[in-house]
C-alpha cells in the first residue's frame, strides 16, 4: 500500500477522466470553470511540476470549490495499467473535501480555505489505489501564496506545499510503481452535487513543468479556455522544461449583478411610515443572501440570512427601503415597498 498517507474514504474532488480510456467522460469542458491543459506526447512524460497558487478571497459559504495543479496518466503510457486513471493534485478547497470524520483535522466548512496533496482514482481497481488518499492538511488564508512542488523520486511521486510564515511544508507521496503522467492540469472545480460559489480570478505564478524529453510542443497548452490566460514562453533546455510567469484561470461561475439601485445606497433611508404593507424577497441565485431593514439612520438592522430557495415576507411601511446583500454584504439590490404588496425574486 502507498505510504505517507492518510486514506480518504469517498471524496468529492472530481476524477478527470478522458473519453479516450473507455470511460466515462467526466472531463470538464475547456473554459467550463477555468482549465488549462498541458500534454506530452506518448513516448515522453512529466517529471516534475512548481507553481505559485495565490489564495483568492474567501467566497461566499455555498456549495464546494477545487483549484488545483495536478498530473493525469495517458492510456499510451508506461504502466497504465492495473493502477488505471487517476489524478496527482494539491487541493486548495472550500468546503469539505470528504465527510469530515473521514480527515483528520478538515476545517469546519466555510472557515477558512484549505489544502492537501492528494491522489483520486475512481477508475481504477488496484488495491489501494481506488479512491481518495490525502496528506495533512493546511489551513491557508487570502492573499497566501502557496509554493508548491510535485516531483518524481524513483517511482514515487511527492507533493511538497509551502506557505509564507509557516512553520514547515506539509507533504504527500505516493509510489506510483512506474506510471507515467502525461497531462498537466490548473483548475477551478466546483462540487458535482452542489455546485459551487463565484471566486474571483485564480493565479499561478512562476510554473515550470519538466519533460522527460524535450519536444516542440511541450510548452503548448493543448486545452485551454476562453477567457483564460497563459503568459508565452520560450521552451528551456531545447523544450525539456518551459516557465510561465503567470496562469490565470477565470471562473463561469458570475456573482448576482447589483442593480442601479445600489448606487443610492449611501443616500437611502427610512422615513415616517403611515401606510403599512408586505414586502417578500425569494432566493433563486444559487447562494445564500441577506435582506436587511434601511432604518431612519441609513443603517442596516434586522439582518437576517435567506438560504437559497428560501423565501420571507416583511411587515413594513410604504417609505422603509429594503437591502438586499451577498453574504459578503456587498449590496444586490435596494427595494421600496409597494401597495398592493410586491414580491421580488432574487437571481
Amino acid at each position: 500500500m502507498p505510504t505517507g498517507r492518510t486514506a480518504i474514504i469517498a471524496c468529492s474532488a472530481l476524477i478527470i477522466a478522458n473519453s479516450a480510456y473507455g470511460q466515462s467522460s467526466e472531463r470538464p469542458k475547456a473554459g467550463e470553470n477555468g482549465h488549462v491543459l498541458f500534454s506530452a506526447i506518448p513516448d515522453n512524460h512529466i517529471v516534475r511540476v512548481t507553481t505559485n497558487l495565490q489564495v483568492p478571497s474567501k467566497p461566499e459559504p455555498a456549495g464546494t470549490l477545487f483549484v488545483w495543479p495536478g498530473l493525469q496518466p495517458d492510456r499510451s503510457g508506461t504502466k497504465f495499467l492495473p493502477i488505471n486513471n487517476g489524478v496527482l493534485q494539491s487541493v486548495l478547497t472550500w468546503g469539505n473535501s470528504c465527510e469530515a470524520h473521514e480527515i483528520q483535522n478538515q476545517p469546519k466548512a466555510y472557515s477558512t480555505w484549505w489544502i492537501s496533496g492528494q491522489y483520486v482514482n475512481t477508475f481504477g481497481h488496484h488495491r489501494s489505489y481506488t479512491g481518495c488518499y490525502s496528506g495533512p492538511i493546511m489551513r491557508v488564508e487570502p492573499g497566501d501564496t502557496l509554493a508548491i512542488d510535485m516531483e518524481l523520486v524513483g517511482s514515487k511521486w511527492i507533493q511538497t506545499i509551502r506557505k509564507p510564515r509557516s512553520n514547515g511544508p506539509i507533504s504527500f507521496e505516493i509510489d506510483m510503481k512506474g506510471q507515467s503522467q502525461h497531462h498537466a492540469h490548473f483548475d477551478i472545480e466546483v462540487g458535482k452535487k452542489d455546485g459551487g460559489p463565484y471566486v474571483e480570478d485564480v493565479v499561478f505564478t512562476d510554473t515550470r513543468l519538466v519533460f522527460a524529453k524535450p519536444h516542440h510542443s511541450n510548452c503548448r497548452p493543448q486545452e485551454k479556455g476562453p477567457e483564460d490566460e497563459v503568459d508565452t514562453t520560450m521552451p528551456q533546455n531545447g523544450g525539456k522544461e518551459c516557465y510561465f510567469k503567470k496562469i490565470t484561470l477565470k471562473s463561469k461561475t458570475r456573482p448576482t449583478v447589483a442593480d442601479h439601485s445600489c448606487e443610492t445606497l449611501k443616500s437611502a433611508k427610512s422615513s415616517r411610515g403611515q401606510v403599512k404593507t408586505t414586502i417578500t424577497f425569494e432566493n433563486a441565485r444559487g447562494l445564500p443572501m441577506k435582506l436587511y431593514w434601511i432604518d431612519y439612520n441609513g443603517a442596516r438592522k434586522k439582518g437576517v440570512m435567506i438560504e437559497n430557495g428560501g423565501k420571507i415576507a416583511r411587515q413594513t411601511y410604504l417609505t422603509h427601503p429594503w437591502l438586499v446583500t451577498d453574504f459578503n454584504d456587498a449590496c444586490i439590490g435596494i427595494y421600496l415597498p409597494t401597495n398592493p404588496a410586491s414580491k421580488h425574486v432574487i437571481r
